[in-house]
């Protein structure tokens, strides 16, 4: 049950593939194998979605994936104005400089995509924030099945007390898929809440940039509408 006058957020997941052995996910800011199947599935899963990376995947990426949201991470912001938003149809790019300021971008343009997901897709320093750890609830994890070397790495490990497996699939190597893999889904057990008021935070910081006023605006009668359905459901 959430605090009165607070609501559920959408919940937090990761997106990884990493070897195994040796839980590598990148070299030299690249993904060092070559699996169709797995950016395949990236994308089914992603899409419509709110994303936040480091400006590292990002720039490993090379553009703002169409069809979602874009968040990305970074200190040093390339705009004069930090906030500043790009679109394109169902395609967005923001940038922010805090984990917070990252989520409440993610939240805002989930509900308003009516998404109870936001994916945090990497790199390594974003996966051990535990601002976004703390809080996960959901992982896809891709395992890579192969030894190989890099410089970046995910080594959460998954107690069954603390998850539970939701699914497995194998899947061989094959002439678009450098090496076999194995696909799992992990889910939370006693799933966690960031118990928040997203009208309220949205107050506080619209005023600050154009776009994000804009958006609020916009999307408002979604907003109270999420809050509301939401905050009854949780105080059952």
């Amino acid at each position: 049950m959430t605090p009165p006058g607070k609501v559920a957020m959408p919940s937090i997941s990761f997106i990884v593939a990493r070897s195994a052995p040796g839980n590598v996910i990148g070299r030299d800011n690249h993904l060092p194998w070559r699996l169709s199947s797995d950016l395949k599935r990236f994308r089914q899963i992603t899409m419509g979605h709110a994303l936040i990376m480091g400006r590292k995947t990002f720039e490993s990426i090379g553009n703002a994936l169409p069809g979602r949201t874009n968040i990305v991470l970074t200190r040093t912001p390339p705009l004069t104005d930090r906030s500043e938003m790009s679109s394109s149809g169902e395609t967005e790019l923001c940038w922010a400089t805090s984990p917070a300021e990252a989520l409440l971008a993610a939240d805002l343009f989930s509900i308003s995509r009516e998404q109870d997901e936001v994916i945090v897709i990497g790199g390594e320093q974003l996966f051990g924030a535990q601002e976004f750890a703390h809080w996960l609830n959901r992982i896809y994890l891709t395992e890579v099945l192969t030894s190989i070397g890099g410089d970046a790495r995910f080594d959460m490990q998954f107690p069954d007390k603390e998850w539970k497996l939701e699914s497995e699939l194998d899947i061989p190597a094959s002439d678009k898929d450098e090496y076999g893999s194995r696909f799992k889904i992990f889910e939370r057990r006693q799933r966690r809440y960031r118990a928040e008021l997203l009208s309220s935070r949205l107050a506080e910081q619209s005023p600050k940039n154009e776009w994000l006023a804009e958006q609020v605006e916009r999307n408002f009668p979604k907003i109270r509408s999420y809050e509301a359905s939401n905050q009854s459901r949780l105080d059952v």
